[in-house]
């Protein structure tokens, strides 16, 4: 026989059940094992599965007899400072001991008959396996720098979660303050008393259905009314209620002179419906959209595009008062 033919009988036989190691050995499963002894994988491997469990109680002990090593993988494939180291035998004796790192492992078996039958897996198995004491130390050196490693990762991940928060909540305060300074200016558009009035702003009431003096009189009645009170009025006309004051007056008025969807969303079934108006228009709203927030950033996706021709169609409800009269206390006729 040859000294590689020897040789790999002498490995075969190392290769057993009693090398399997799952986390820290060279062979960490029964597939791994026969993958090693070149063996082709039976046909009926699905019929047995085994869960293999490394316990975190690894210790340092004195052997006093020969023992098997169950040898280590490599942090990876491209790694410089660690590499793969079969099992092998280790030679110790009462006289001569050996220092050896022990592992503790559990097996959880179950067969396709038990599972099939409702039995589950079979109760573990503990054992125990050892490390020489330059494959215990290789191992441990390994794991500290994965873990330093995975922190690192982690660190990184938080850090770059952290800057993804921050870009998000700069960029959705710059929205809410551009809608904050859109309504404001649409406001005072349509609420621009006639003595400061201009042709433009003159036209743009015009358009709106009424005169810049009715438009400031509805507005300087809004205004009477407490953050509470126009939310109430907000809610029972289906209208996004969040906001500053401001914000809750330019949508009680849009919904006085355009209308309103006259129900609640049609998709989600709640009550926070907004006028859209264009960006280089302040005049004509061209779209009812849905504000709702379904959980994890997702938003309603209900939008119903009008245009001055069809807005009639789709804006079938009106401004009405809360059940609390709000609306009539502070002298606003609506139907």
């Amino acid at each position: 026989m040859s000294r590689s033919a020897l040789q790999q009988a002498l490995q075969n036989e190392l290769l057993t059940y009693e090398v399997i190691c799952p986390g820290v050995g060279y062979i960490q499963s029964r597939d791994d094992l026969g993958a090693a002894r070149g063996e082709e994988e039976p046909c009926d491997s699905y019929a047995y599965r085994e869960s293999w469990r490394l316990h975190p109680s690894s210790r340092w002990e004195q052997r006093t007899e020969n023992f098997t090593c169950v040898g280590k993988l490599a942090r990876s494939e491209f790694s410089r400072t660690s590499c793969d180291v079969k099992p092998h035998r280790v030679e110790a004796s009462a006289d001569s001991p050996a220092r050896a790192l022990c592992h503790t492992i559990s097996e959880h078996g179950w067969s396709l008959h038990d599972a099939l039958g409702g039995r589950g897996p079979s109760p573990p198995d503990v054992m125990h396996r050892f490390q020489c004491e330059l494959c215990g130390e290789a191992s441990l050196r390994d794991q500290a720098k994965n873990a330093e490693l995975e922190a690192e990762l982690r660190a990184q991940d938080l850090q770059r979660e952290q800057e993804w928060k921050k870009t998000n909540e700069v960029q959705q305060k710059r929205k809410r303050l551009e809608k904050e300074e859109a309504q404001k200016r649409r406001l005072a558009l349509l609420s621009s008393p006639p003595h400061v009035t201009t042709t433009t702003t003159c036209r743009s009431a015009q358009a709106l259905g009424g005169s810049g003096t009715q438009a400031d009189e509805d507005v300087r009645r809004f205004n009477l009314l407490k953050i509470a009170e126009l939310k109430r009025v907000c809610a029972v006309n289906q209208l996004l209620v969040s906001g500053s004051k401001p914000q809750l007056v330019e949508r009680l008025l849009g919904c006085k002179m355009h209308g309103r969807l006259g129900s609640r969303c049609p998709r989600c079934g709640n009550s926070k419906l907004e006028l859209l108006y264009a960006p280089d228009s302040d005049e004509e709203p061209h779209a009812v959209q849905c504000k709702h927030m379904k959980g994890r950033g997702r938003p309603c996706s209900f939008r119903r595009e009008f245009t001055t021709a069809t807005k009639a169609s789709v804006l079938r409800g009106w401004l009405v008062d809360s059940a609390d009269g709000d609306l009539h206390r502070v002298g606003m006729v609506v139907p």
